[in-house]
């Protein structure tokens, strides 16, 4: 059995991707990279888009990682390299309400997961971006899964990602 050491975690923005990828990154001895924090430079930077492939690119020839965030431009690029993708597909209430919790608990504080000069913000375009997840952006994520023959877990709720952790650490203490 080919060994799993190269994993996509994607969902909505207010999913949780980051704290599943860092309890994922402790019970399997993993490096986690966060997109968020590789994408933006200081001040809410973007990158401009071959600046941003060739840093997925070099992200990608590592040996071992847990990739966290969307970035829908690489999205096939990173499908192709890992090994399996988990996909937090949570409702929109669910995520809506993961990214104000988060706003509100960060506020005028420096995430890890997001580079210097970045503090969490909340506008309108972001909450519209959380909220058309499912409709807008879900279908494309799922045909290119389906595209891909990599193995895919699909996890529905926090309560479902909370019992996949603890499962998956069960099985590593055996």
């Amino acid at each position: 059995m080919k060994s799993i050491n190269k994993i996509l975690v994607i969902g909505s923005a207010g999913s949780g991707k980051t704290t599943f990828s860092k309890k994922l990154s402790i019970i399997l001895n993993l490096p986690t990279i966060h997109l968020d924090k590789e994408y933006w430079k200081a001040g809410w930077v973007e990158p401009n888009h071959e600046e941003w492939e060739d840093k997925v690119k070099e992200l990608l020839q590592k040996e071992k990682w847990i990739i966290d965030g969307n970035y829908a431009s690489t999205l096939e690029l990173r499908v192709k390299e890992a090994d399996m993708i988990i996909f937090l597909d949570y409702n929109r209430f669910v995520c809506v309400n993961g990214v104000l919790k988060r706003v509100f608990k960060n506020r005028k504080k420096q995430r890890e997961d997001l580079p210097e000069g970045c503090l969490d913000k909340l506008d309108l375009k972001f909450l519209k971006w959380v909220w058309d997840f499912p409709k807008k952006y879900k279908p494309r994520i799922i045909d290119i899964l389906n595209r891909s023959n990599k193995e895919v877990v699909m996890l529905k709720s926090r309560k479902e990602a909370k019992l996949y952790l603890e499962n998956l650490s069960n099985v590593k203490k055996e």
